[in-house]
């Protein structure tokens, strides 16, 4: 079995052919670990109360749970997108180059993203699912 077979039945990942990113990471390392380290999910299941999945969405959706996670939670957030920084992760996909999967981070009551340019980016040049890495507590 290689890593994406692994992925997709640890993860349930539904859509191994999104283009523009890889479902291999984040480029956050505690996350990075536990993808590339599945047996480590249960210990933060159980240990750490922390609840984990890849989601395929539009970037339109990922920038709307952006906002929407800000405002809800008063973490500051800076909704001012560097166009130049899109303008080039734009560009990079556009010529093949594989980003880093975003982050949705729900954990102890605050919310953190890492994302926003590469899904701005992916919007712009007609990309319509990105995988994303979502971290919630446990229900």
């Amino acid at each position: 079995m290689n890593f994406n077979d692994k992925l997709n039945e640890v993860f349930l990942i539904e859509d191994s052919s999104v283009v523009g990113f890889t479902p291999e990471k984040t480029g956050m390392s505690m996350y990075d670990e536990i993808l590339l380290q599945p047996q480590l999910k249960d210990y933060f299941r159980n240990q750490k109360n922390m609840d984990f999945k890849i989601e395929y969405m539009s970037p339109r959706e990922y920038l709307s749970r952006t906002k929407e996670g800000f405002l809800k939670t008063g973490a500051p957030g800076d909704f001012v997108p560097d166009e130049e920084n899109v303008n080039k992760y734009a560009e990079m996909m556009k010529n093949g180059t594989l980003f880093n999967m975003p982050t949705l981070d729900y954990m102890r009551g605050r919310f953190n993203q890492e994302g926003r340019h590469r899904a701005m980016a992916a919007e712009m040049i007609g990309i319509e699912k990105i995988p994303v890495f979502v971290v919630k507590p446990l229900e």
